[in-house]
């Protein structure tokens, strides 16, 4: 897959599930750049702790970026970031706020950034 698409693009990005398959496996190893995205949650911490000893002991790769998304959306569900980093043993390198406008501009088909320009979440996508 990358041999046809690395020529071509500059950026390629493969949005991979929570399970380490052999294809997310695949697609870690020959990625020059991990981004994951997690929720701060118990289950988000587990996923990235996970990924984090993955990248740094089986494939010996620089650690993630860890970016929380929808932050505000669990409400008490939601563990605090600084509870989540300690537990993590690494900090959260952004956070993406919960974009509400963000079904509204996918229903009429326009991208959240034109919608919305000046939201938090679309400074913290510019941010990262």
């Amino acid at each position: 897959m990358f041999k046809q698409t690395r020529p071509k693009y500059s950026h390629i990005v493969v949005d991979v599930p929570r399970v380490l398959s052999p294809f997310t496996r695949f697609a870690l190893k020959h990625s020059d750049h991990v981004i994951c995205v997690t929720e701060l949650s118990l289950m988000g911490l587990r996923e990235s702790l996970r990924y984090l000893e993955y990248c740094r002991d089986v494939l010996k790769i620089a650690p993630p970026i860890f970016v929380a998304n929808r932050v505000g959306v669990a409400g008490k569900h939601q563990m605090p970031q600084s509870e989540f980093e300690k537990g993590f043993g690494a900090k959260v390198e952004y956070t993406i706020p919960l974009a509400l406008d963000a079904h509204a501009a996918v229903t009429e088909g326009k991208v959240l950034a034109e919608k919305t320009k000046n939201s938090p979440a679309v400074k913290a996508f510019h941010a990262l």
